[in-house]
């Protein structure tokens, strides 16, 4: 009773450090978040794909508008989360958004536990939870905010990063087991993305303290056993369905890492510059957190800093050889990043407190924290007031004005050209209400099916010009930046295709 006694006094406010600081965690990570529509690329593509899962009930195949999806070609792991979450929550952006938002929340709380436990400092936990979620390269569209794979990526590999150097540290097989674990997820998440890691892993087991690891059969029996749950998935999606292991090399092995086959033609320095970028003002603590990692009296420090370094260097080097190069491909280093930045930071704390008051020093740290969190979100609204003017979400935001003032009973014909996958998400509350529809990408052959007395929804005024080229219309409504119009009559055959002025707002 006196131990457990002696134990409560440190026990019970690390509690509500734990508490409080999930909570700044979770808000730092959404706040904001709903006034962002579903992206084109990729979330609205992986929203469809878990609906079609949830309601189709095929958990191999995944479909994109009714049929089998041989373009998003990665393993299914995040869209049967998502479809899990759909058949319990409904069809939403949230039930869609919620295994990625959880999954980037528990990347930061990963961060304050590992160090807590493995480092020995809960604070310094607490410093690189927070420099993470205020960090662009993390908390950012297509990384930890969106229904992306790279949040949930982003946790499997740095599970997989801290259980291995925990198994380096300490030589138990649990740990490395747990590795082997984050590494199958990962791989069932994003498949050649996961490789990436492992050369810095295999780089550690060359130093002198941890080369007779190589030795151990437990090593080579956990590698396997982190490949096969993908092998076994591989082979019953191509029985499901052949063709897909063809689709999948090209997609998301070979092609994607020898050749340019998405719009991405960054320069080799490209992720040089995204670390600064997305570090923001945490780089100077990260330069002075490698400085000082290896300088730190405990040999724990001293090594991670060692591991983590060669760990985000390697990774760096990898991702800027491909010819695709995106700046979520960086996000899994950026924990790293943060936990070295976070060694920096404290010894700044340090410093200063050894010069000034604790209370001014912990009051400045509040503010450098505040200011960069506020500097993000404030960037991140403008970013999607932005995406909100992309002609892909212009429909996203402006169907649900349209569907107040066309008749339920009527069909709406909805113009749009090009893949636009946010459209088609947010034409399922129509679909669910059997509210008639079509919708046509802006093709010559389109075009002419249209018939006088149609109603058209359009969200682009080059296309509302393309739309009067042909038809002399009516406007029904202008709506944001789209236009509710109907068909009165074809043009005459003379007049057809004449440049034509933007209707009236």
């Amino acid at each position: 009773m006196v131990s457990a006694a002696s134990r409560l006094p440190q026990s019970f406010p690390r509690f509500w450090q734990t508490i409080i600081l999930f909570l700044v965690v979770v808000l730092a990570l959404t706040w904001g978040t709903w006034e962002l529509s579903l992206l084109n690329y990729d979330e609205a593509r992986l929203a469809l794909n878990a609906v079609a899962m949830a309601r189709r009930g095929d958990w191999l195949v995944t479909y994109y508008r009714g049929l089998p999806d041989l373009w998003n070609t990665k393993p299914p792991l995040l869209i049967w989360l998502q479809a899990l979450s759909i058949r319990v929550l409904g069809i939403s952006e949230f039930s869609v958004r919620l295994p990625s938002m959880v999954a980037s929340v528990a990347t930061a709380m990963l961060l304050y536990y590992f160090a807590g436990r493995v480092l020995r400092s809960w604070k310094l936990g607490a410093l690189a939870a927070l420099i993470l979620v205020t960090s662009k390269g993390f908390n950012w569209l297509h990384m930890a905010r969106t229904a992306d794979y790279d949040a949930l990526l982003t946790c499997w590999l740095t599970g997989l990063g801290l259980a291995f150097f925990t198994w380096l540290r300490t030589n138990q097989p649990r740990y490395l087991w747990l590795a082997a674990g984050f590494e199958a997820l990962a791989l069932l998440t994003k498949c050649a993305a996961a490789v990436l890691p492992l050369p810095g892993l295999a780089m550690a087991l060359l130093w002198p303290i941890w080369q007779p690891r190589w030795r151990q059969p437990a090593l080579y029996g956990a590698a396997v056993a982190a490949v096969l749950p993908l092998l076994a998935f591989y082979w019953l999606r191509e029985a499901a369905g052949p063709g897909y292991l063809a689709a999948t090399w090209y997609n998301d092995w070979a092609g994607r890492y020898t050749q340019l086959i998405i719009n991405s033609d960054n320069p080799w320095w490209f992720y040089l510059l995204w670390l600064v970028l997305g570090s923001g003002v945490w780089v100077v603590w990260l330069v002075l957190g490698i400085y000082q990692g290896l300088r730190e009296p405990e040999p724990v420090r001293r090594e991670f800093t060692r591991f983590a370094a060669v760990y985000v260097g390697l990774g760096l080097l990898l991702i800027s050889v491909a010819r695709s190069r995106l700046a979520w491909y960086s996000t899994p280093l950026f924990p790293f990043t943060s936990l070295l930045a976070a060694l920096g930071l404290a010894a700044s704390i340090r410093w200063a407190r050894a010069r000034w008051s604790p209370v001014i020093v912990t009051a400045a740290t509040a503010l450098l924290f505040t200011g960069a969190g506020s500097y993000l979100l404030l960037a991140l609204h403008s970013k999607a007031q932005d995406e909100a003017k992309n002609f892909q979400a212009r429909y996203a935001h402006h169907l649900p004005e349209v569907a107040r003032l066309h008749p339920s009973n009527e069909r709406l014909t909805i113009l749009y050209e090009r893949y636009n996958a946010s459209l088609h998400f947010y034409l399922l509350p129509w679909d669910a209400a059997h509210r008639p529809y079509r919708a046509l990408t802006l093709t010559p052959a389109h075009l002419r099916q249209l018939q006088p007395g149609e109603k058209v929804f359009v969200c682009v005024d080059k296309y509302a010009a393309r739309l009067q080229q042909h038809y002399v219309v009516k406007q029904l409504a202008a709506i944001g930046p789209c236009y509710y119009l109907q068909i009165v009559a074809r043009r005459p055959a003379a007049t057809a295709g004449a440049p034509m002025g933007v209707l009236a707002r």
